[in-house]
């Protein structure tokens, strides 16, 4: 199995790390070498802030150009290419579908629902959008991401260009790896970005699991003002996400920053 690159990709930032493959037990001075040139690659890590007036075409080109450079490759050709991508390039939610299951006799019903409900729910045409379902376990609701035609376009242009091959693109809220929540407890995850100009974006989605299942989303514009200890009005929305009957324990909350876009000075390159 090849080592991959992977990107993710905010309003705000641009984040190219390596996705280094299962170890294998070869022998000789071929694995020594390869050895090193893999461990120089694994620690490579590279972080470009994006110019307001930046096309995204030339923001993947620069981070392509950047990261080929910190890990002394001419190119990535040849590698896998994973992408995840923040809150202004992709969409998820979830979609009732209790009474329209029954309805819907095939995929290509079902998605004529699904349109309907991008259009109406989030003010989104569905031929602009890639879009993608699941049913989850629960069997009342689809998880539905959409991500641009445009993006999609210009991340298989990059890998066209590079010689790598796209093999997995979706919003970063779908990628989640969340460590203070217990799968049979369940929790809200919290997933904010830096902003340009600010400590946060102002786009701000947060996710409800309980037991292991999503049951709400929620996404929305929470300005971020002039820093202080706490951040009052994300707090208040966490609380107002979070409301429970009274009497009812607590809702555990995970706050994601995403991307991460600060570690050790011999990690970070920020161009």
């Amino acid at each position: 199995m090849k080592s991959a690159v992977s990107f993710s990709i905010s309003g705000a930032h641009a984040v190219a790390e390596w996705v280094p493959a299962p170890a294998r037990p070869v022998i000789g001075a071929w694995w020594r070498n390869r050895s090193t040139e893999v461990a120089a690659a694994d620690a490579a890590r590279v972080v470009l802030a994006a110019h307001d007036d930046e096309a995204l075409d030339a923001r993947l080109d620069s981070l392509a150009a950047a990261f080929a450079s910190t890990c002394e490759r001419e190119n990535l050709r040849g590698l896998a290419f994973e992408v995840r991508l923040g809150l202004d390039f992709a969409r998820v939610g979830l979609m009732p579908v209790e009474g329209i299951a029954a309805k819907a006799s095939s995929d290509a019903a079902m998605q004529t629902y699904i349109d309907a409900w991008v259009r109406h729910m989030l003010r989104l045409d569905p031929a602009s959008q890639v879009t993608r379902w699941q049913l989850l376990a629960d069997g009342r609701n689809l998880l539905i991401s959409c991500i641009d035609r445009v993006v999609v376009d210009a991340l298989d242009a990059l890998a066209t260009r590079q010689g790598m091959r796209l093999t997995s693109c979706r919003p970063a809220m779908l990628s989640m790896t969340v460590g203070g929540i217990r799968k049979d407890a369940g929790g809200t995850i919290v997933l904010t970005e830096a902003g340009k100009h600010s400590h946060r974006s102002s786009l701000v989605q947060m996710m409800q699991l309980q037991r292991g299942q999503i049951v709400r989303v929620w996404r929305g514009w929470i300005p971020y003002a002039t820093p202080t200890a706490a951040d009052v009005s994300l707090d208040s929305a966490v609380r107002r996400f979070n409301a429970t009957p009274p009497g009812a324990p607590d809702v555990p909350v995970e706050h994601v920053r995403w991307p991460a876009v600060a570690r050790s000075s011999a990690q970070l390159r920020t161009v």
